[in-house]
């Protein structure tokens, strides 16, 4: 029988728009543009790689690795 074959999920990607949303500190705009839920940490509220106990480890380590991309990004421009 056949069956449909699962697509891996897209993880959200750094664009120049996010970098720019990022470097004015724009929330709504750096979600937008990452493709965040409302309920994910927003990568402008990550201090660390240890989430606190209260949040989601899975969605704060996702929060942390786009926070080091676009610090990355960031310090690429010049």
């Amino acid at each position: 029988m056949p069956r449909k074959r699962r697509q891996p999920k897209a993880h959200a990607r750094v664009t120049a728009a996010a970098v720019e949303a990022y470097r004015r500190g724009d929330w709504h705009s750096l979600h937008m543009h990452l493709g965040l839920r409302p309920w994910h940490e927003s990568p402008l509220g990550v201090d660390g790689p240890t989430p606190p106990s209260y949040c989601d480890a899975a969605l704060w380590a996702e929060s942390w690795r786009l926070r080091c991309e676009l610090e990355a990004a960031l310090a690429g421009d010049g």
